[in-house]
């Protein structure tokens, strides 16, 4: 699976106002997650050819469509194990990681995965601005971050194997999708035995 950037501009949706609720009022690893975010499945994803317009030729935007939608598929069939149920934690817990890790060289297990997703659950849940926002406003959101989780990490494995050069350009992305997702302050995320925190600034 290639890497593809998909420039996502975040704006005024979902994706873009949830950036305040992760990052600028901090990370509790031991607070009350709260239910788990599901919906349901759409029947025709959005995401993908909303992210598939940064490519102005129209053979390049197809084929990135593909990919995305492929992406898409894997994160349901292997990550949320084939439910018809969409977790939105876990794919920003997801999302998270991978980008993580690729920026990093980090290497997240299923018990980080545990952690992260209980984090993103409680922020995402805090103050219903999640269940409060319209369903198709949810479901893209949710395949942002699920495909682009899974982008991010088939792409790191890939550069794995192809050299110095392909890693700095994944790296580079991961971080690009950081900011792009979780806006100013995704530098400061780390991974911890707790879960993920931020570095304090420096004075």
């Amino acid at each position: 699976m290639s890497h593809a950037d998909p420039r996502i501009d975040a704006g005024d949706t979902l994706t873009g106002r949830l950036r305040r609720v992760l990052l600028q009022h901090g990370l509790a690893p031991d607070a009350d997650p709260g239910p788990p975010l599901l919906q349901p499945a759409a029947d025709v994803p959005t995401a993908p050819a909303l992210l598939a317009q940064a490519h102005a030729d129209p053979a390049a935007r197809h084929d990135a469509q593909l990919l995305y939608t492929q992406c898409l598929r894997h994160f349901r069939q292997q990550v949320q194990d084939g439910s018809d149920l969409d977790d939105a934690a876990l794919a920003a817990a997801y999302f998270v990681l991978m980008s993580l890790a690729a920026a990093r060289g980090l290497q997240p297990d299923a018990d980080d995965l545990t952690r992260v997703e209980r984090q993103m659950r409680q922020r995402l849940g805090q103050g219903a601005a999640w269940l409060r926002a319209p369903l198709a406003e949810r479901q893209c959101a949710f395949e942002q971050f699920a495909l682009l989780g899974v982008l991010m990490g088939e792409s790191a494995r890939a550069a794995g194997q192809q050299g110095a050069a392909a890693l700095a350009h994944v790296q580079q992305a991961a971080r690009g999708y950081l900011r792009q997702m979780l806006g100013p302050g995704a530098e400061r995320l780390n991974l911890s035995a707790q879960g993920l925190n931020l570095d304090r600034v420096a004075a």
